[in-house]
């Protein structure tokens, strides 16, 4: 089916198919044009030979717009329904959605990929084209070509919502090979996301994941999903309650979010989900005790998985953690320890004109606890004053607002650390006041303290500062982690420790070795020919491509790619290969 408007009157634009991809449609326009070149159809709808080629996010989308005269929509309808940037928007700030939509819309502003955090997030940045057999098929009866459906390509989904099959992927455009080009699904150039059968397990886990994503990426228009309300949400979904928290429970937390995902990486793409106990425990840390900063989606996804049965669970609960969110974080707060029911009699009594002696004696508690309890709700109560003396009270007043240390100023004024401790708790507000004050000052003394150290010895790292600083390090990560963090990430400082340190190269490159050696015997096999191309063998083992530049730590690895790849003629060398 065509469109009426045209770029050229010899170029009809394709009318949408359901659910199709802004690539798949000009894929087939680029067939159905009969443009020798790829470059041709970028030339024609992009106005630049060298863009809207993407597959996963194109550029230059508002000049289409332009050059189609509006037939395909704007350029937000197509980033919003015809691209996959949906998913990864729900996660970002309001400026940072907006720049991400800026750069599929017109010229793209730095690396998008890496700005949205998928560089860095385990899970692969490829995006590899997925399709079902069973839709080509009947896309190929009903339209009469097959072509690339959107809800297939977001990340995480591996099986078809409409058929149950397992998605098979391209072994190109994410893989280097036609990375430029246009192309649309063929049997010949798909292959399964596994060399083996998936397990029952495996299969469940994968629909329930997929139907997740389907929730995750019809969330309206603009919303965004806080770091916090979800913490919230999970955790009010958690096995047993925040109240009975032990650090037993954690690990078992940990072992059952492990578990419920270890089908999930038999999938190349989800190999990045937890894997061990401990990366399970700290992914809860991070998501669910300290939520801070971004991630990936599918890290959030991972725990839905876990913890709800479907989406609408999830997405109600989530609703209501944010209705309230101050109810939340108090009951949160509070569900650990009893509240003395004898608090709310002795306010109740205090308000009716009772003295703090008369209420302390109906309640049967010290009067000391009385007036603690009473200054905590911001009730002053009246003072002997055969206790302090009026200047000697007034000066240790001003001392303790100053943040002055209970000792120093128990000395100072004459008096017992008692005395101090009880105007502490008896003065309104004093207590809160001095926690801040001390607070403040111990930071100031932690940062500066860490500043002039990283500042004098860049680039050491943060296991060697911590070593030399051990008090600010250790104040700091309990008191102020988040700029702590900022500021290793300020000074570059290298990581001592993480999942960087914890990669057993020789582990990978052994793996790594086989899997070059086995899949460069099987396409010898097939082509009846000792030579192998290096593309062929990363159009199978997509993971291969990005290890090219790590291979002075994969020496077996890349032995083998040079003794498979070695020439009829004379052995070329691996970089000019690459």
């Amino acid at each position: 089916m065509m469109s009426s408007r045209s770029v050229g009157a010899s170029k009809p634009i394709p009318q949408w198919l359901p659910d199709e991809t802004i690539f798949s449609l000009i894929s087939r326009y680029h067939f159905l044009s009969g443009n020798r070149l790829a470059s041709t159809t970028n030339l024609s709808l992009f106005g630049n030979k060298k863009s809207g080629w993407q597959h996963d996010f194109p550029s230059h989308l508002s000049e289409l717009c332009r050059r189609t005269q509006g037939v395909l929509g704007s350029g937000i309808d197509l980033c919003l329904d015809r691209t996959i940037i949906p998913f990864y928007l729900p996660l970002q700030e309001h400026a940072s959605r907006k720049s991400a939509l800026a750069s599929l819309m017109d010229q793209p502003e730095g690396m998008l990929k890496y700005r949205l955090g998928i560089v860095t997030s385990r899970f692969r940045a490829n995006h590899p084209l997925k399709a079902c057999v069973a839709c080509m098929a009947g896309d190929l009866a009903n339209f009469g070509t097959p072509y690339w459906h959107r809800t297939h390509q977001f990340p995480g989904v591996w099986v078809c919502p409409q058929h149950g099959n397992l998605l098979r992927q391209a072994t190109v455009k994410s893989t280097g090979v036609e990375r430029f080009g246009w192309v649309l699904p063929r049997n010949e150039q798909l292959c399964g996301p596994v060399a083996t059968e998936l397990g029952d397990a495996s299969a469940r886990s994968l629909s329930r994941l997929a139907a997740m994503v389907e929730g995750w990426t019809s969330l309206p228009v603009g919303t965004h999903l806080s770091p916090e309300t979800l913490s919230r949400t999970y955790k009010s979904a958690l096995p047993e309650t925040i109240a009975h928290e032990t650090p037993g429970r954690r690990f078992e937390w940990a072992e059952a979010y492990r578990m419920t995902l270890s089908p999930l990486r038999a999938i190349p793409e989800l190999a990045g989900l937890p894997e061990t106990q401990r990366q399970a425990s700290l992914q809860l840390d991070r998501w669910l005790f300290g939520p801070r900063g971004n991630t990936h989606p599918l890290r959030h996804l991972s725990l839905i998985l876990w913890l709800f049965p479907d989406w609408q669970t999830f997405w109600q609960t989530y609703l209501g953690s944010a209705s309230s969110p101050a109810q939340i974080e108090h009951a949160a707060s509070m569900s650990s320890r009893s509240v003395d029911p004898r608090q709310a009699r002795l306010l109740h009594l205090l308000t009716r004109g009772n003295s703090a002696t008369a209420a302390a004696a109906e309640l049967g508690i010290d009067v000391g606890t009385a007036i603690a309890w009473a200054a905590k709700h911001g009730i002053s109560t009246a003072r002997r004053a055969k206790v302090l003396k009026p200047e000697v009270l007034s000066n240790l007043l001003l001392d303790l607002q100053g943040g002055i240390d209970k000792t120093v100023a128990a000395q100072r004024n004459g008096v017992s650390f008692q005395v101090v401790t009880r105007l502490l708790r008896s003065e309104v507000g004093l207590q809160k006041a001095w926690h801040a004050k001390r607070f403040s000052e111990d930071q100031a003394r932690a940062r500066s303290a860490w500043l002039e150290l990283a500042t004098s010895a860049p680039g050491i790292g943060v296991t060697a500062l911590r070593a030399r600083q051990p008090w600010a390090y250790a104040w700091l990560y309990r008191n102020d982690r988040d700029w702590l963090s900022d500021q290793a990430r300020h000074f570059r400082l290298p990581r001592t420790s993480g999942a960087a340190g914890r990669i057993d190269w020789a582990a990978r490159d052994g793996t790594l070795a086989d899997e070059v050696l086995r899949v460069a015997s099987e396409i010898s096999a097939a082509t009846r020919s000792n030579h192998v191309a290096l593309w062929q063998l990363y159009q199978v083992i997509p993971e291969l491509k990005a290890k090219l530049g790590a291979l002075a730590r994969l020496p077996l690895t890349q032995a083998a790619i040079e003794g498979v790849t070695r020439s009829r003629r004379r052995q070329t060398t691996l970089s000019r290969l690459i």
